[in-house]
């Protein structure tokens, strides 16, 4: 859009603001609240910890469809493009969101259910609905973005996005570990890997997924390299640059590397039932291998890949 001459306003929260003001420096950007979901330590209890948090959650779309307003009371916009946040809507603006989230997997199918008919209602206010998956049988999401029933918008296929191009790189590193997600999982992810990799003598990198920093890891070893956060540009080249990638099973995440070519160990963050049918599903396929965190082992990956 900037390319094409259009001035583009991007509103958003931390800690996505980071990001964003890194690939887009001149770009207006608006502060926008974020949802500050909180996730618990114990997996079994992830279902019960959301549905506490509804209360909060519908606050933030309450208070997202008052600052939309606002800020249309004060300027124009002829389009308005909603990523993945539902109150981003105005009946007398083209109203368009992005998400591969048509269908909601709880691991509950009576919450299923009712969250189905929630997301329809929803969505039932936009004009489009813009999908970035393919179209067909052979895709990335599965059930997810190619649910049962289609919601009651036009649904665009856009393919799999990504912030990265594939290129050719030289193989520096035998594994790169990609964390992120929300604490406290990822900080124990972080743990339980420094702790199995004493003693190895592969070529290692780390990248924690801290765009703000964080506290210095206590174990050092002489091949890992470790860093709390990368550019795109950066990150892009020592991913190519990296003969296998252990990594979450998001979403974005999955794309990237299905664009990249990259072989990948996927390991769901325990109780992210979103996560977790996504490692299922994509299991086997794409170069893509599903292990359980309880089950995971970075030795048994370093030495697959031998």
């Amino acid at each position: 859009m900037v390319s094409s001459g259009h001035e583009v306003v991007v509103a958003l929260s931390e800690p996505h603001d980071l990001l964003i003001r890194e690939a887009f420096p001149h770009i207006e950007m608006l502060k926008l609240g974020g949802y500050n979901v909180q996730y618990p330590t114990n997996p079994r209890f992830f279902s019960l910890k959301i549905a506490l948090q509804v209360p909060k959650m519908l606050l933030r779309h309450y208070r997202d469809r008052n600052w939309l307003k606002k800020q249309l009371s004060k300027r124009e916009f002829d389009l308005i493009i909603s990523d993945n946040r539902y109150a981003f809507y105005h009946r007398k603006v083209k109203s368009v969101i992005i998400t591969h989230q048509l269908e909601i997997k709880t691991g509950h199918s009576f919450m299923d259910k009712m969250v189905q008919g929630l997301i329809g209602r929803l969505l039932r206010n936009f004009d489009e609905c813009w999908v970035p998956d393919f179209k067909e049988e052979d895709n990335l999401a599965g059930a997810l973005s190619h649910p049962k029933k289609n919601p009651p918008l036009p649904l665009v296929y856009l393919g799999p996005l990504s912030r990265f191009e594939s290129r050719e790189e030289p193989l520096i590193y035998d594994l790169a570990i990609l964390l992120s997600g929300p604490e406290p999982q990822r900080s124990l992810f972080e743990k339980q890997i420094l702790e199995q990799l004493k003693g190895r003598e592969k070529k290692i990198l780390m990248v924690r997924g801290l765009p703000k920093g964080g506290l210095k890891t206590e174990i050092s070893l002489p091949n890992l390299e470790v860093h709390d956060h990368l550019h795109s540009e950066d990150l892009n080249r020592k991913i190519l640059q990296s003969r296998h990638i252990l990594c979450r099973s998001g979403y974005t995440t999955m794309m990237d590397l299905f664009l990249l070519g990259k072989t990948a160990t996927i390991v769901p963050t325990p109780g992210q039932t979103e996560q977790e049918y996504l490692a299922k599903h994509l299991d086997g396929k794409y170069r893509f291998r599903r292990v359980e965190q309880q089950k995971m082992d970075v030795n048994l990956i370093l030495d697959s890949i031998d």
